[in-house]
């Protein structure tokens, strides 16, 4: 309103918005555009100041308007669906914004607080203003729900009974950690484990997966006769034996093994539990008892978006591995 050149300008020649702090304070394009609908009605009613107050040569501008915070809401509440009138702090940022890109000036200083002021406002380049923090608060929309929500993760331990108790207080237990994730299943458990022998806390919960209609698979190794571990196997029957037929049914054991003419050629090694494709344990510790009991053995409890690459990775290697 000074008359003074934009520093820049977008490709149509329209002033280009120096100051983007209402897309920050006010962030949403809804918002936004009620207050530029609420605004344009200031041009609607034929609302304009004095010829002796208007910018330049003193002629009547009907473009430039007299608002202030309290005009601003009714024509909120009478002219828009907003379902939030602005606060002191909005205006304000509003306004300012506004003088920082030449769209106004302060009219009528005498309140008390600069929020109460009267600011005179050239509407063409206001609205071309909100039109641009619209379309940057949109964009910025789009952008945050690309955004997959953060994963969220623990640390789990499995300490020596002697340990210093600093220690012992500073992280959860393994073993408690792992019954809690397995007793949370749903629908669908995934236990990688290349040595199977839990204790007692832990194999209930497993065996207690299958007979609530939680389809569980269990991926270990060295499991078939030809070149069985037989502690391994004698877990996985134990499980067995403890189901009712119909859970059988929906537990399925696989074993990554292979032997090649110089030894192992390749086998499982990873140690995972993963419930429902959102929760997920990953971590040193096998299933056996003095994993869970005694070793050192650190490991992570994760859950969130991240899990849906584990469950990824944990069915690509079950695909490969050969039914037990």
């Amino acid at each position: 309103m000074t008359g003074a050149d934009p520093p820049h300008e977008l490709s149509d020649g329209t002033p280009l918005v120096s100051d983007w702090t209402p897309v920050r304070i006010i962030e949403s394009p809804e918002r936004l555009g009620h207050i530029r609908d609420a605004l344009a009605t200031y041009g609607d009613d034929g609302t304009q100041l004095p010829p002796s107050s208007s910018p330049d040569d003193g002629s009547s501008d009907p473009t430039v308007v007299e608002i202030d915070l309290s005009g601003l809401n009714e024509r909120l509440e009478q002219h828009t669906s907003a379902d939030r009138l602005l606060s002191a702090q909005e205006f304000t940022t509003l306004v300012t914004s506004l003088i920082d890109g030449d769209a106004a000036v302060e009219y009528d200083t005498g309140a008390s607080s600069y929020a109460r002021y009267t600011f005179a406002v050239d509407l063409h380049l206001a609205q071309s203003y909100f039109d641009q923090w619209i379309a940057a608060a949109t964009n910025k929309a789009v952008d945050a729900a690309r955004q997959p929500e953060p994963t969220e993760s623990s640390l789990v331990a499995t300490l020596p009974p002697d340990a210093d108790p600093v220690a012992r207080q500073a992280v959860d237990r393994t073993d408690l950690q792992l019954q809690t994730l397995l007793n949370r299943a749903d629908d669908i458990a995934r236990i990688a484990a290349p040595y199977f022998d839990p204790d007692e806390r832990v194999f209930e919960a497993i065996v207690a997966l299958p007979e609530r209609g939680v389809e569980t698979r269990v991926l270990t190794r060295e499991v078939r006769p030809a070149h069985g571990d037989p502690d391994t196997r004698a877990a996985i029957d134990r499980l067995r034996e403890n189901m009712s037929a119909s859970a059988r049914d929906l537990f399925e054991v696989r074993d990554l093994y292979e032997k090649g003419p110089g030894g192992q050629e390749e086998a499982i090694h990873a140690k995972a539990v993963i419930v429902d494709g959102s929760r997920c344990y990953l971590g040193s510790a096998n299933l056996i008892q003095t994993a869970l009991t005694s070793n050192f053995e650190l490991g992570v409890l994760m859950e969130g978006p991240a899990v849906e690459d584990v469950v990824k990775v944990f069915d690509a290697m079950f695909r490969r591995a050969v039914p037990v």
